[in-house]
């Protein structure tokens, strides 16, 4: 009995040898390269299969011991043989104790040289969508299946991104191609704990519509468009937690920059907490060149279209400082000399298609401009429905500052000798902004009296079109004319301020003046501590000269003045002509059509008569000068002959 228990005993002992052995060997076998090289096609042809494209590795190492895992040179392609990803090398490190607990934990992983060819055209689906489909799983059997107890949790310690490149190709709404792409120096996330640190340097964006720029032939119009961008990037930022629905975020440190459109982030830092529903953000500070703005929290509900929920946020109030020539290249060219410092303040909400400002404040430093305003803004996605409103419930500055903020901008300047006369000024009213139109009405108030107005400028026309209603406002004293005072009055006008038109004009007859006109109905003014009612008045102005008439109509006498200026920083010498016409006197006879065609020959005769004689004397002088040429030439070729 004992023979026999030791016979199974060494039986037993030589089968487990044996198995100890076949795995030693296996596992030797494994460990070497060319049983690595065997594993590696065995593993390349079964993707290939499951894939029906390309596959290629170019080599593998895989150590067993460590868990250390080497792949060099992958290479996919899509089902149009067209490069669809590449890497030069993807090193990953597990950590072999966790696994018998259910944990792939990841000590560290390197990727290098990642290259990546996507196309998503119009009609069909993406080139990597094949991939997504053959990795997919039945969702009929895994909801047969009972849920593992025992399932992997995946986690990351250390993830190392460099020289990451990816260009994709696909179609905008507006059916333009448009490449985009992503390029990456290096990224790094290291946990800390139950924490994660992310460095990302030299981060790049990049669109290319292949259309022209939307500035191009267009020097009012900025620089930005979605469809060209060119923005470089680094930042730090911490994830304080990560969960299935929720993750918390803090961007500590954040430069930015766009070749293109000059936007130039100098620091952006706030925290942010995501859940599925709803963004939360707090301790927001950003400074953009010369610009600087923060505010305590906002609230973002995130768009959802399967379960019909649309982007709403909301801020608490915003403050900062700002010059605007900041956002001249990207949006405003004419603002590129606006370099008064501005403090403003605001709150803000919105939908994707509109925006509303509450509460808006702005000041100078000085205090000498104050603005507070309410607006909104609809229809932001569909240009020609674009609308602008902004209601100034008070504006306060004085003529010197309003001169400072009129001579930010490089246009042409009228009435700034007239606008030094106003004093103190204050506006109550509202603007519009719509499809290359704008309107702008409200009363403003000076230290010379009251003006109520409604304006126009229209981008299509180029015609600045409006009105203006005064009850007393002191003329005199603006226009320097002291014998004028108080006047009121309603008056219209137009004035053209297309640069190709008005260029055209100052090109072939000069002139300092804005070209357009004035009519001026039931207009009351005193002159000389006379007053008078019921006068109309036009201004006519080509550019070069402006011509104006005023006239009083009464019963008995008709009050008439006929008045010209060539520039409006001297209209108090402009030149008078003043005029009176006696009516329905028992002398005057009334005269026949007859009587009157020949009156009005008998002038026109004059006219050309005194045009002729005018003619005849400008020739005689001429003659004259031309026979004075030829004697001195004359003389002068003979003292010459003399002198030989």
């Amino acid at each position: 009995m004992k023979r026999i228990i030791i016979l199974t005993l060494k039986i037993l002992g030589g089968l487990v040898a044996l198995v100890v052995v076949l795995l030693v060997a296996v596992f030797i076998y494994i460990n070497s390269s060319a049983g690595q090289q065997r594993l590696l096609r065995f593993a390349t042809d079964l993707l290939q299969d499951k894939l029906e494209t390309k596959v290629q590795i170019d080599s593998v190492s895989v150590n067993f011991g460590t868990l250390d895992v080497n792949l060099i040179g992958l290479d996919v392609e899509d089902r149009q043989q067209r490069p669809l990803l590449q890497t030069d090398r993807i090193a990953v490190s597990i950590e072999k104790k966790k696994l018998l607990t259910h944990r792939v934990e990841v000590e560290s992983a390197h990727i290098d040289g990642l290259r990546a060819q996507v196309h998503t055209p119009k009609d069909s689906a993406a080139n990597y969508q094949f991939i997504i489909d053959a990795f997919k799983t039945d969702k009929t059997k895994t909801q047969e299946k009972p849920k593992s107890k025992n399932q992997l949790v995946l986690d990351i310690h250390k993830l190392h991104l460099s020289n990451i490149y990816v260009e994709h190709h696909g179609v905008t709404k507006k059916g333009y191609n448009q490449t985009t792409t992503f390029a990456l120096t290096d990224l790094l996330l290291k946990s800390k704990g139950s924490k994660y640190a992310v460095v990302v340097d030299n981060l790049r964006f990049a669109t290319d519509n292949h259309q022209s720029r939307k500035n191009t032939n267009r020097p009012k119009r900025g620089f930005f468009d979605a469809g060209h961008l060119d923005v470089t990037a680094s930042m730090e930022m911490m994830v304080n937690h990560y969960g299935k629905d929720t993750v918390h975020v803090s961007l500590t440190k954040c430069m930015a920059r766009d070749s293109i459109t000059g936007f130039d982030v100098k620091d952006l830092h706030f925290n942010v907490g995501i859940n599925k529903t709803t963004a939360y953000v707090s301790n927001l500070e950003l400074q953009h060149l010369n610009t600087k703005l923060s505010f305590d929290s906002a609230t973002i509900q995130l768009p959802s279209k399967k379960q019909g929920r649309k982007l709403e946020y909301a801020t608490t109030m915003i403050s900062g400082s700002t010059l605007l020539k900041d956002i001249a290249r990207p949006f405003a060219p004419a603002l590129s000399r606006f370099s008064i410092p501005l403090h403003f303040k605001v709150l803000m909400s919105g939908t994707d298609s509109t925006m509303h400002f509450r509460k808006a404040h702005v000041n100078t430093a000085d205090q000498k401009l104050k603005v507070d305003a309410n607006g909104d803004i609809t229809h932001l996605q569909e240009k020609e429905k674009l609308f602008i409103r902004f209601n100034v419930s008070k504006m306060s500055t004085d003529a010197t500052t309003a001169q400072k903020i009129i001579n930010q901008f490089v246009v042409k300047k009228f009435m700034m000798r007239q606008l030094n006369n106003l004093g103190a000024i204050g506006y109550k009213g509202s603007f519009d902004v719509l499809y290359k139109m704008e309107k702008f009405r409200g009363v403003l108030s000076t230290s010379k009296g009251s003006l109520g107005f409604n304006l126009t400028l229209n981008e299509k026309t180029k015609y600045l079109t409006g009105s203006v209603r005064t009850k007393g406002f002191r003329l005199g004293q603006v226009v320097e004319m002291k014998d004028i005072g108080d006047v009121g009055f309603g008056a219209d006008f137009c004035f053209d301020y297309s640069k190709p038109r008005t260029a055209r004009v100052r090109r072939l007859r000069g002139g300092k003046l804005p070209i357009g006109w004035v009519n001026v109905k039931g207009a009351s003014a005193s002159y000389k501590k006379i007053r008078m009612s019921d006068i109309n008045a036009t201004i006519k102005s080509d550019g070069v000269v402006a011509q104006g008439h005023i006239e009083q109509r009464k019963k008995l006498t008709d009050l008439l003045c006929d008045f010209t200026f060539n520039n409006t920083d001297s209209i108090h010498k402009m030149k008078i002509k003043p005029a009176m016409r006696l009516k329905n006197m028992p002398w005057q006879k009334k005269m026949t059509d007859e009587e009157r065609d020949r009156l009005r020959a008998a002038k026109q005769k004059a006219k050309e008569e005194k045009k002729a004689t005018k003619a005849a004397m400008k020739a005689e002088k001429k003659a004259a000068k031309e026979a004075r040429k030829a004697e001195k030439a004359a003389a002068k070729a003979a003292k010459k002959q003399n002198n030989q």
